[in-house]
């Protein structure tokens, strides 16, 4: 009874062991990864005009996708309108040292000395163009993104011009000369503001948004925030799992075969070898011990016997009773040795 138990629970171990491997690699999934972008748009979008759109997967997934998705990856792209306001400051003319005496052409032809006034004057042209800063919404995520700071000054030659201002006293020649003024003009153009294209770059959605991905393929988005920009494209990248029956947009199966993990193929191996092993040895020794009992029982059956079989009167001595005893444990001992 006892062998039939030990034997039928080996077999209850072994079956369920093979269950538990077979169901776990009908429940494993297959890896899936893909990718989707968005093009860019002529679209002014501001705090006052938000755009909305959203990530359409239903052309890769299907309607009613069977699937777990793992990591969801996006990243946008936004260009700023760059429209700088310019504001043009003249300065006044300064002075560049004393006044210069120079020989000149008079209108008439002569040459004679002159005075020069030299004088330097600077035209700024500044130009500013305030922060675009770009907020994405999906679902309860909210991400940010802001235009660089861009500082840049060019300074540009204008020349010279000269005036005849009339004629002033001279005091070195106590006469009276000629006098010019001699005047170099400068443009500063000067950039400081923001501007050039910035990025939402590589942001992880939560769970939340997994699951709305999950649900039906689409991801709606909105787009928002200060200033004015141009949404320049995105891409969403995704990594996760085909469920059994899966299938593709085009109506054909994922024959990606699923894969099991490693550890639970091990572990199931090994549950049934350390059981089966376990269950061996408890065999053997349930055997052992039922060998010695059956020795135990054929020797006092023995012993029994041969005291009936020798005379009642008869007194017999210690030597000659170990003696029998010794002759009926030799052979039970021989006939357990040839069960086994």
């Amino acid at each position: 009874m006892t062998d039939n138990r030990i034997r039928n629970g080996f077999k209850m171990s072994l079956f369920g062991a093979f269950i538990t491997l077979w169901s776990a690699e009908a429940m494993a999934t297959a890896n899936l990864k893909g990718s989707v972008s968005l093009p860019a748009e002529d679209v002014l979008i501001s705090e006052n005009k938000p755009y909305t759109g959203q990530f359409d997967l239903r052309d890769q997934w299907g309607d009613n996708p069977r699937l777990t998705l793992t990591r969801v990856v996006v990243t946008f792209h936004f260009r700023d309108n760059d429209q700088w306001q310019m504001k043009e400051r003249r300065g006044r003319p300064q002075k560049d040292g004393r006044p210069r005496r120079t020989m000149t052409r008079s209108i008439v032809g002569t040459e004679g000395p002159a005075l020069e006034q030299h004088y330097i004057q600077e035209v700024y042209n500044l130009y500013s163009n305030p922060p675009e800063v770009a907020r994405l919404q999906i679902g309860a995520d909210r991400y940010y993104a802001a235009t660089s700071h861009r500082r840049l000054e060019k300074v540009h030659d204008r020349g010279e011009s000269r005036s005849f201002l009339g004629l002033k006293q001279d005091a070195e020649s106590a006469g009276k000369l000629a006098a010019y003024s001699l005047t170099k003009r400068t443009l500063v153009e000067r950039w400081d503001g923001y501007s050039d294209e910035f990025t939402i770059h590589s942001k992880n959605l939560s769970l939340e948004a997994l699951r709305d991905l999950a649900e039906d393929g689409i991801l709606p988005f909105t787009l928002d925030g200060e200033g004015d920009y141009h949404f320049a494209g995105a891409t969403l990248d995704y990594e996760g799992y085909a469920l059994p029956g899966f299938k593709l947009a085009g109506g054909e199966e994922d024959k990606q075969k699923p894969e099991v993990p490693m550890d639970v193929s091990l572990g199931l191996v090994g549950l049934i070898s350390g059981g089966g092993l376990i269950l061996v040895r408890r065999q053997r020794k349930q055997q052992e011990v039922q060998d010695r009992e059956e020795a135990r029982r054929r020797y006092g059956e023995r012993r029994q016997a041969g005291l009936e079989q020798t005379s009642p009167d008869r007194d017999y001595t210690r030597a000659e009773l170990e003696q029998m005893a010794l002759a009926a444990a030799a052979e039970v001992t021989g006939q357990t040795s040839d069960m086994t």
